[in-house]
């Protein structure tokens, strides 16, 4: 039996087509971790700002969906988080929100942002439990914007509904 000329080159194309489909998920690049801590979520509950860090909130600057605070050996690389100058008072009224807020789909979390390999480069406070962090290059990481699985959008306006 011969396979005719045609049928030989869509093989060859579907092939090649699989064969970098499998190159291009393996040459992801490693990322870093956003990982829950209660001592995190006391931190940031108390009201303390830390030493040698900058701030950032994502959302409402009222009312934010997160917050990170980077340490400042990093420099953030952002289009979505929206630099803060800290204070205590801003802080305080953050929390306040956040403990109107009683949510049982959606409890405010707080923990640590671990760069890929394991270094800590800052803190976060949210609802939205899983992120994406990457360090590009030393000392830049990019935070990108949180999120939770499935169909939680915990409060995010979700553009998919307008239509």
């Amino acid at each position: 039996m011969t396979i005719r000329p045609r049928a030989r080159l869509i093989q060859s194309a579907s092939l090649l087509l699989l064969l970098f489909l499998m190159a291009g998920c393996g040459a992801t690049r490693p990322t870093g971790r956003w990982i829950a801590n209660s001592d995190v979520l006391k931190t940031f509950r108390s009201g303390t700002i830390l030493p040698h860090h900058t701030y950032y909130y994502t959302g409402s600057p009222v009312q934010p969906d997160a917050i990170i605070a980077i340490d400042d050996s990093f420099h953030l690389r952002t289009k979505v988080w929206s630099k803060v100058k800290i204070t205590r008072e801003l802080l305080d009224r953050w929390m306040f929100w956040a403990k109107t807020d009683l949510s049982l789909t959606c409890p405010y979390k707080a923990g640590v942002i671990l760069t890929p390999d394991g270094r800590q480069a800052g803190v976060w406070f949210s609802r939205f439990t899983f992120n994406t962090i990457r360090t590009p290059q030393p000392g830049v990481i990019e935070v990108y914007l949180p999120f939770s699985p499935g169909n939680t959008n915990c409060g995010r306006y979700n553009y998919h509904d307008q239509r």
